[in-house]
């Protein structure tokens, strides 16, 4: 099939082609060397079953290259059926390929391709979230700003330190004010900027929780706030778990350190 001439159509197409054959084999890293009309050159690596993100990080696509996306096999379910299905229930999902391309210049696609003609029609979500960034990363291209201040991650990190504190004490022994204390983050700290953030996390300064110094250096600022902070629970569960593991003074005076470290002035 020629590919179009506009090179957001020729995305399309090429995310139709990529998806509409049997299941995929695993996860893919797919290179685009040339999509001329009538040929097109992928080079195709498969990548293993960690983290995608930490697969990739540090990989930057060669310069030739016009393209470059993920092409990998899941599961759909249905929105009524968003909990983990059980052997009672039996299999409820349908088989579908996942694909995202983005091209030199930011252009992008995302399709879910079902792999049985009956299954339903093709979708193409807005391509927004990890894979996205990874993908924009590899071609040397900026991501999204982050949408949150790092006084997020502060209160993410203070609660859990806390809690991680909480159960390391004996049982029905909570850690008391002078544990909490400490764990606080300092005046410095909360006032650096996620590009200082992740500058240091780059050089190996700063330990941020599920992010390596390649993989820091490897990201743009947006990235990296968002890796930073979705690698903890959310704030509400944070907030349940030490509910139930601290005095209710102590709860009360870690809610009100986490208020003023939200209001820090830190982009």
């Amino acid at each position: 099939m020629p590919l179009p001439a506009s090179p957001h159509a020729r995305l399309h197409a090429l995310a139709r082609l990529l998806t509409c054959d049997a299941p995929a084999p695993g996860t893919l890293a797919v290179g685009v060397s040339s999509w001329g009309a009538e040929r097109v050159e992928l080079s195709v690596r498969p990548l293993g079953p960690h983290d995608l993100v930490d697969e990739l990080a540090g990989y930057r696509a060669p310069a030739s290259w016009v393209a470059f996306g993920i092409l990998a096999a899941a599961t759909a379910y249905p929105v009524d059926d968003l909990a983990i299905p059980t052997a009672d229930l039996g299999p409820t999902g349908r088989a579908v390929n996942v694909c995202h391309l983005v091209d030199r210049d930011g252009r992008a696609v995302s399709r879910v391709e079902p792999c049985t003609p009956d299954a339903g029609p093709a979708l193409e979500p807005q391509g927004e979230g990890r894979v996205p960034d990874a993908c924009r990363r590899v071609l040397g291209l900026r991501t999204d700003p982050a949408e949150e201040s790092t006084g997020l991650y502060w209160v993410l990190e203070l609660f859990e330190r806390v809690l991680q504190t909480a159960l390391a004490a004996d049982l029905g022994d909570p850690p008391g004010r002078s544990d909490l204390v400490p764990l606080v983050p300092s005046a410095a700290d909360r006032g650096l900027p996620w590009a200082i953030l992740r500058r240091q996390c780059a050089l190996g300064q700063r330990a941020v929780a599920g992010i390596s110094p390649v993989a820091a250096d490897w990201m743009d600022d947006g990235m990296f706030a968002r890796e930073a902070i979705g690698w903890f629970p959310s704030i509400t569960e944070l907030l349940d778990d030490l509910d139930g593991l601290l005095g209710p003074d102590d709860f009360s005076w870690l809610c009100a350190q986490a208020a003023q470290l939200v209001r820090s002035p830190c982009p």
